[in-house]
């Protein structure tokens, strides 16, 4: 036995056992420190040439199984193992040293191929059989180029290698003939690509030795090596270094190891570094050039090589000093643990200075006293580590069906989540499918569906007249962009329409008459001329009462950011404070507008970009004073009867501007306030009925500045009361609304009552003019089936879009932008003014954003008969201005 034998047993058991984590040694939280096996090298007096021997005992009877291990003995050098032997210094690699380490690897990689198979399966060495395969082939002389030669005698080398298990004969011959030529085919192919573009191909050009990227391809590359092996014949002697050829064959090998222990599956399983037994190595035969080469590898490439060394010699390597006279500490086989300690505290920084002897571990053996020769030492001290868990055999194929059944209802999951994902989504956004149109930009909110499309909105519970005129205005948009593609020149733009599209059904026909006045101008457009402009309409649902207007604009100003050809906006359906918001949005996001049916006052104040074709509720004011005193004659008191609703500015500002006006006029004024709804005023206020009730008997002018739903319920008090004697009642222009209804125009036949009109009352499709005549063809059966009459929702909102149109038609050949579009909105008088289907419209030279003396009309309902004009003011081709108008 040697002294310190045990302990140097445990010693290689520690370098040997593969942590769980990481290599070896394991790091240290805090601890900059490098992965390595050290070369251990035992020096060994003459009476101890056994101890390789001895340590192999070991590694084959470990627990619980060999570790996989390889005892290769040089030559024998007596005269260089001599102690006596004179120190000569190192001398370069020479061809002799290549031929030795070559042999020596060989013989090693078979040991191992050989060995007692592992769990792990055994270590191929693929790259290192290239390289030594490659170095013993001659290559013709005589040719400039071998890429041809080289590819083939590498596919056979491949081949060779397949062939070691072939198909039985008989299989290849039962196969179908497209199988057998497959199987003729796909080998030479396969070879090409994986010669290109393999992993294991592509290792050559990125190793450090002999500069690889001479000349940058593998076959070059390959060319380089061939001819440095084998008989003297034919064998190369200069063109590259015998030094980097070592270093290329060596770190070949070792690739060959570090690729089987990589932390996959297979590789995991292995928890045992495999040791190299090197006995007698010297100088001369191989043993010493092999370590330093070695050495210098782990130099160069910084990568943890998973393999132990250990070497026997008589003298300290790689100095070949004698024992008594090395310059190096040479550790005793007594204090393995702290020769270890001391080496891995040293070798990163030595490796990193490339430094000849980093990687050294000299331990000098000695033999004890007591040791019998005939006395084998025990073998049962090295115990190795189960592989994990998750790495053996018998788990992966279990661990294969659980990761199926676990991906399979994984999948299931998944797709429910999705599907749960998708309806959400959809519930979010109006029920539409995420590659739906403008789906981005349509939010349910509060159960409306709030937002912007091109296409129609998904307007829950909408009515037919409501789809239809969307599903007109799409198929018109889509003439647009089909007219803009056949002529580059012509100019397109897009106009946002923002309204309350999902009005509660008693007030959607006023939203639907507004789509169709907007769908009529359209269509004008689409069959003008060449330079006329071409319109697209993008819907934008603001929400019933428009109280999700803001939200809505700040959407459009996110389309409208990315959709350069939006220009305007027109709409705006009703008076009241949450239009008002609506109208500072867009105004923020730079967007011109022309309101349509709006004519509270003070709006014109909230965005210098907002524009109104409607007259305010103050010329409203001033023509019904006029008229009451001297077309109906009235002197008395007048009644001003209105919301209570605090959010209606129609009805708030068009009674103050009422009391104001009829006061002026001279008139004894009173006010009655009702509750429109029951969620709406205090109780304290009477319903809409209740007031008709107690306007029985008045004498003088009732003047009604409240909203349709309320004015019938209003009739209906009257009715009840005093229906046989009425008072005589005049009405705001929100009325022409509940007029052009014929079935609620005709309930109550018996009250005759005065309205205000926008445009010229009691039209219809058959009344002639460009907005009538277009709505004929496009509504043919809406126009022929209905006795409604049409109401100023669609000539103002057939104006509001001509406007924008008229601003964009005076831009033809410069730049057409929401700014340059405002500017020409803000020029629309004199000779610029419009003479539209609800009026002659002209801003004024002072850039007015409301119309001058706009036009407006009082008709009146007196039977089942259809409205009658009263009196005029403004101006309209072919009425009559009364000479009492303000």
């Amino acid at each position: 036995m040697y002294e310190g034998f045990e302990e140097f047993v445990k010693l290689l058991q520690e370098l040997v056992r593969r942590p769980r984590r990481g290599e070896t040694p394991p790091r240290q939280r805090g601890a900059d420190r490098r992965w390595g096996l050290p070369l251990l090298c035992l020096v060994r007096p003459e009476g101890a040439a056994g101890v390789l021997q001895d340590i192999r005992v070991y590694l084959r009877n470990s627990r619980p199984a060999p570790i996989p291990h390889a005892l290769y003995e040089f030559p024998p050098d007596a005269a260089a193992e001599s102690a006596a032997a004179p120190e000569t210094p190192r001398e370069p690699v020479t061809y002799a040293d290549l031929d030795h380490v070559s042999t020596a690897l060989f013989d090693i990689a078979k040991q191992l191929l050989a060995g007692p198979r592992q769990k792990s399966g055994r270590i191929g060495f693929r790259r290192f059989e290239l390289v030594r395969w490659l170095m013993k082939q001659r290559l013709d002389p005589e040719q400039m180029s071998h890429d041809v030669e080289l590819s083939r005698l590498i596919e056979g080398f491949e081949a060779g290698r397949r062939r070691r298990n072939p198909p039985p004969e008989s299989l290849q011959q039962e196969l179908p003939w497209f199988a057998r030529l497959t199987m003729w085919l796909l080998p030479p192919l396969w070879f090409r690509l994986r010669l290109r573009a393999g992993a294991r191909y592509r290792w050559f050009l990125r190793q450090p030795f002999l500069a690889p990227n001479d000349p940058g391809t593998f076959l070059g590359f390959a060319q380089r090596i061939t001819g440095w092996l084998g008989d003297q014949d034919g064998r190369k002697t200069d063109g590259e270094s015998t030094e980097e050829l070592l270093g290329l064959l060596v770190n070949a090998f070792l690739e060959d190891v570090r690729a089987a222990y990589r932390r996959r599956p297979r590789g995991a399983r292995r928890t045992a570094y495999p040791v190299v037994l090197l006995d007698r190595i010297t100088r001369r035969n191989g043993g010493y050039r092999l370590l330093e080469t070695v050495n210098r590898v782990r130099n160069e490439t910084g990568l943890f090589d998973p393999v132990l060394f250990v070497s026997a010699s008589r003298k300290v390597p790689p100095d070949a000093y004698p024992p008594g006279s090395t310059p190096r500490n040479l550790w005793k086989m007594t204090r393995s643990d702290a020769a270890y300690r001391s080496w891995r505290d040293a070798f990163r920084r030595a490796s990193r200075e490339r430094q000849d002897a980093a990687w050294y571990l000299p331990v000098s053996v000695a033999i004890a006293e007591d040791h019998d020769p005939a006395v084998t030492p025990s073998a049962d001290t090295l115990e190795l580590l189960p592989p994990p868990l998750w790495s053996r055999a018998a788990v992966l194929p279990t661990a294969a069906v659980l990761v199926v059944a676990l991906v399979a209802g994984g999948l299931l999951w998944l797709d429910w989540v999705r599907e749960e994902s998708e309806r959400a989504w959809q519930d979010r956004h109006c029920g539409l499918e995420r590659t739906a149109p403008f789906a981005d930009y349509l939010l349910t909110v509060d159960g409306e569906c709030i937002g912007v499309s091109a296409e129609p909105v998904p307007v829950f519970h909408s009515t037919a007249g409501l789809r239809e005129v969307q599903d007109v205005i799409t198929r018109q948009n889509a003439e647009a962009e089909r007219l803009r593609g056949e002529n580059s020149r012509r100019p397109f733009v897009s106009v946002a329409y923002v309204s309350e599209m999902s009005a509660a059904s008693g007030i959607q026909p006023a939203e639907i008459e507004r789509l169709q006045g907007i769908a009529a101008r359209q269509r004008r457009q689409l069959d003008g001329t060449d330079i006329d402009p071409l319109v697209r309409i993008v819907f934008v649902n603001a929400g019933r009462e428009m109280r999700h207007g803001a939200r809505a604009a700040a959407m459009l100003a996110k389309l409208a950011a990315e959709d350069r050809t939006i220009v305007g906006v027109v709409g705006l359906a009703v008076s009241s404070r949450a239009t008002v918001e609506t109208i500072k949005a867009i105004g923020r996001a730079g967007l011109p507008m022309v309101a349509a049916p709006l004519t509270a006052d003070g709006i014109e104040r909230e965005s210098q970009l907002y524009h109104q074709i409607a007259p305010q509720n103050l010329r409203e004011a001033q023509v019904a004073a006029r008229y009451a005193r001297a077309q109906l004659g009235v002197t008395g008191t007048v009644t001003v009867v209105t919301s209570g609703d605090e959010e209606d500015l129609y009805a708030a500002t068009l009674s103050a501007d009422a009391r104001e006006e009829f006061k002026r006029a001279g008139f004894t004024v009173t006010q009655r306030v009702y509750t429109p709804s029951p969620e709406l005023g205090t109780h304290a206020q009477p319903t809409p009925r209740d007031v008709g009730q107690q306007l029985c008997g008045l004498d003088g002018l009732v003047f009604y500045t409240g909203r349709p739903p309320d004015f019938e319920q209003l009739l209906d008090g009257i009715n009840q009361t005093c229906g046989s004697d009425p008072p005589l009642i005049l009405a705001g222009d929100d009325i022409s609304r509940y007029v052009a209804n014929a079935d609620q125009r005709e309930q109550f036949p018996l009250i005759p009552f005065d309205y205000f009109a926008l445009a010229p009352g009691g039209q219809t499709c058959f009344s002639g003019g460009d907005l009538n005549n277009t709505l004929r063809v496009l509504f043919p059966e809406r126009c022929a089936s209905t006795r409604d009459f049409l109401t100023d929702d669609a000539p103002t909102a057939y104006d509001a879009l001509t406007a924008i149109v008229v601003a964009v038609h005076q831009l033809r050949g410069t730049a057409i932008n929401p700014g340059a579009v405002w500017h020409k909105i803000s020029e629309i008088t004199g000779r610029n003014r419009i003479d539209g289907a609800s009026g002659v419209i002209d801003f004024g030279r002072d850039g007015a954003q409301v119309p001058l003396d706009k036009f407006v009309a009082i008709m009146r309902v007196d039977g089942h008969g259809p409205p009658r004009t009263q009196a005029t003011c403004g101006h309209y081709r072919g009425q009559v201005r009364a000479p009492w108008c303000p």
